[in-house]
């Protein structure tokens, strides 16, 4: 039956509801079972009754642990990955901006490091904040990221980060 793992004496929130009192069986890393489970042969934990809860998924961070998305390294997301995945995050869209006229070789990195292990949570893919936004409308968006909509711009975005763009805000 694989490696498994028992997580004891814990309460549960899923989807549907919240079971107190249950153990978790986990087998080569995917949940397989809820309920009790006696002694099995296997690593158990004790929960201690803490609260067991699906991991989180942040749409929208810029960055985190002192480093930005802009700053376009390894090590920056995998400092952002490391510190997401402490306050429960197991995904993440890493939120940056495309700057028309300036260097945009973060979102290369991005799109390159996106679903590969950095060490915490998951890269899901690229969330780009603006360019082809309202100048009225921009918030804390910087004017040299902010431009005028046109399909080659776009082609260039696409190009930078293929299919790992996953949100545009517009």
């Amino acid at each position: 039956m694989g490696d498994k793992l028992l997580i004891k004496n814990c309460s549960v929130i899923t989807p549907f509801e919240t079971i107190a009192e249950s153990d978790i069986l986990i087998v080569d890393g995917k949940i397989k079972g809820l309920g009790t489970y006696g002694n099995l042969d296997c690593f158990t934990i004790d929960g201690e009754g803490r609260t067991a809860a699906p991991g989180f998924i942040d749409i929208h961070i810029q960055g985190s642990g002192g480093f930005d998305m802009l700053d376009g390294t390894y090590e920056a997301l995998g400092t952002i990955s490391k510190t997401c995945a402490q306050f429960g995050v197991t995904g993440f869209l890493g939120t940056t901006v495309f700057r028309p006229n300036g260097d945009n070789s973060h979102l290369k990195t991005a799109a390159e490091y996106t679903g590969k292990d950095l060490g915490g949570a998951e890269l899901l893919g690229v969330h780009i904040e603006g360019l082809f936004i309202s100048q009225e409308k921009k918030g804390m968006i910087q004017p040299d990221s902010i431009g005028e909509p046109s399909l080659e711009t776009l082609e260039e975005i696409y190009a930078l980060t293929g299919d790992s763009l996953k949100m545009m805000t517009i």
